[in-house]
């Protein structure tokens, strides 16, 4: 079964916390998990407008989400808006990463959006990734280079 997709809602958080759990090790290993704090963020953000949260769902439950911020622009007053972390599970059929970063634009366009922000941390090579999103709208605009602090 292809996945539906539809806006989150508060009983949906254990399965989501799980999945950004998941995710974020994977696309972002330096930094540490905590439920909690997860729990708050994405709860808030299920109640605020100026956030998408927006999951997948088949047959076997919760299989992918996105979540994404309109702010205003750093120095106008245009709006902004950045993904924060786009997951599909393996089991996902039907170009669901795709098509939950497609949910994502169209979104931000409907909330009157200027700039839509995206970045690859999924191990796709860039070149097909930014094909992909030429779809979409998107054009490359430079590169992500991060700078990561070891602690303790």
């Amino acid at each position: 079964m292809r996945p539906d997709i539809r806006d989150a809602v508060l009983e949906d958080l254990p399965e989501i916390i799980e999945m950004v759990r998941v995710s974020t090790a994977s696309a972002l290993p330096s930094l540490s998990f905590d439920p909690e704090v997860t729990h708050d963020v994405v709860e808030a953000g299920i109640l605020d407008q100026n956030t998408l949260v927006a999951v997948a769902e088949d047959d076997e439950g919760l299989c992918g989400y996105v979540i994404g911020v309109i702010n205003l622009c750093w120095f106008g007053n245009d709006r902004v808006a950045s993904d924060w972390m786009v997951y599909a599970e393996n089991r996902a059929k039907g170009w669901l990463g795709y098509r939950l970063l497609s949910r994502f634009v169209d979104w931000a366009k409907e909330n009157d959006a200027r700039l839509i922000n995206t970045l690859n941390l999924s191990g796709i090579p860039d070149d097909g990734f930014c094909r992909g999103l030429e779809r979409l709208g998107y054009k490359r605009a430079g590169s992500l280079i991060q700078n990561v602090i070891e602690g303790d």
